[in-house]
């Protein structure tokens, strides 16, 4: 779907830091997606789950983490954003190179 969603080379994709923000914030919510869907799919076989108190138990746990860890989160955070940047920029470096050619 984010494929669908987002042109490629747009600002969305291969924005510097947008693009890793946007990326995460995706990344967040299908992972609560294909959470949530499991744990009704597990409580509709076996033991009753809510989900929706399970996931956001998760994500407060999350939120602890977050903030005790908040060195870690910034690296974690950095790092994603950095392998974004360095791939739109090496995209659009090598498109420069390209387009004489063409």
């Amino acid at each position: 779907p984010y494929r669908h969603f987002v042109p490629h080379r747009s600002w969305v994709s291969h924005g510097l830091i947008m693009g890793g923000v946007i990326r995460a914030c995706y990344l967040a919510t299908v992972s609560t997606l294909i959470g949530w869907l499991s744990i009704w799919l597990i409580s509709r076989l076996g033991p009753h789950l809510d989900p929706s108190k399970l996931t956001s138990s998760n994500w407060a746990n999350i939120l602890t983490a977050v903030r005790s860890h908040s060195q870690q989160t910034a690296a974690l955070v950095s790092g994603f954003i950095l392998a974004g940047s360095v791939h739109s920029l090496a995209d659009a470096t090598f498109s420069a190179i390209k387009r004489p050619f063409r």
